[in-house]
């Protein structure tokens, strides 16, 4: 049995804190015995059922563990944000009738409810929106770029987390579709293919192979890919399962850049140079083996390593990732997108630029965590790059 002390506890606290501020505020509201019972009954239902899903099923295949998991969040979520968010008003009125000795201040109806009634309305959109499919078209304007391939079209697809996936047949057909009928010349794949486990992807490999492009199909691992959030009894299990999910990118028909390069020629002065670098990998070891003034694009999951690694510092046009998901959960609105992720990342989403340096972030077609895209659903992106005039 895999038992992180310190997860744990973190995770009892950030549950008990809020279900003990919710009690003490409505116990004197409804102080029957039935009701505490009610109450307490439900809030240990989740902490056991989790407990349980989590710590004590090791031995069930991994999507099975997952989709409760993540289904149990997202129903406790459903319940705890309103009543914390009602509770904190309360406590908001309580104080500030104490302070100014009345008790008119009903922010709880006038601004409690209402945000209550927003966030489950948009918390049950991102439910059902999570296999809505978008497509994204970006042109990209890079200087230096081979005569031969200019208008080059690439498909950009990533975060499958194919566990949680299990009931997305139709946003899987209708990626095909969307691919077939773009014709693209380059597919890249920006990692997280799985979950935790390689067993995730198994079923997928025949759909993946049918991915056809002019000058193929290139991948790079992402950090779920290197299973480390699965309760492995050893590293052994670990590094049997990452070798695994490498497995699949294979049978897929993926060319795996495990720390490498490929250059892609229409002869000896046409080439660009396809680069994949991990979280185990080094830039700087890969770029010295690279002819000097090689159009290059970077594939890399983590979109940090721009700012840290790539700007001003490597030679390299275009660098495309995915990971932040955008948060699952972004809006758009007058020609601009708005999403938490900005607070956690300074690109986070979308076509970013700096001097002569690139940078696209898709937000993935799976999701991880809880089975929701608030606001912008999960996407395809098709980018066009032209030479710069």
């Amino acid at each position: 049995m895999y038992f992180a002390f310190p997860k744990f506890a973190f995770a009892f606290l950030a549950y008990l804190i809020p279900v003990g501020l919710f009690y003490l505020t409505i116990r004197k509201k409804i102080p029957t015995r039935s009701f505490k019972i009610f109450y307490w009954s439900v809030s240990l239902f989740f902490a056991v059922a989790f407990l349980i899903i989590r710590y004590y099923t090791p031995h069930i295949g991994s999507w099975k563990i997952q989709m409760p998991t993540t289904w149990l969040i997202w129903l406790y979520l459903l319940v705890l944000v309103p009543f914390l968010v009602f509770a904190v008003f309360y406590w908001l009125d309580l104080l500030f009738n104490k302070i100014f000795g009345k008790n008119k201040c009903k922010l709880r109806y006038f601004i409690g409810f209402p945000l209550m009634a927003i966030f489950m309305l948009f918390y049950i959109q991102g439910m059902f929106n999570r296999f809505n499919l978008e497509v994204r078209h970006e042109v990209v304007e890079v200087e230096n770029l081979p005569e031969s391939f200019d208008a080059l079209k690439i498909a950009v697809i990533g975060d499958t987390h194919l566990a949680n996936l299990y009931r997305g047949g139709k946003c899987f057909e209708k990626l095909r579709q969307i691919i077939d009928d773009e014709q693209v010349d380059l597919i890249l794949f920006t990692g997280d293919l799985v979950n935790t486990t390689a067993i995730e992807a198994n079923k997928y490999t025949n759909f993946f192979r049918t991915f056809k492009a002019k000058y193929g199909k290139y991948a790079v691992m992402g950090n779920h890919d290197f299973c480390g959030y699965y309760p492995f009894s050893n590293p052994l299990a670990q590094q049997t399962n990452i070798d695994g999910v490498k497995l699949n990118y294979q049978l897929m028909k993926f060319w795996l850049l495990d720390n490498d390069f490929v250059i892609l020629e229409q002869d000896s002065l046409n080439q660009i140079c396809i680069i994949g670098i991990d979280q185990t990998g080094d830039i700087k070891s890969v770029m010295k083996n690279i002819p000097q003034n090689t159009f290059k694009i970077l594939l890399t999951h983590n979109p940090q390593i721009w700012d840290r690694q790539i700007v001003g510092k490597e030679d390299i046009a275009l660098t495309i990732s995915g990971h932040t998901h955008a948060l699952q959960c972004a809006f758009r609105a007058f020609g601009k997108e708005f999403s938490p992720a900005s607070w956690f990342f300074e690109q986070w989403d979308g076509l970013y630029q700096k001097g002569n340096q690139q940078l696209f972030i898709t937000r993935g077609i799976g999701y991880a965590g809880i089975p929701s895209r608030i606001g912008l659903g999960p996407e395809v992106s098709f980018l066009t790059l032209k030479r710069k005039k």
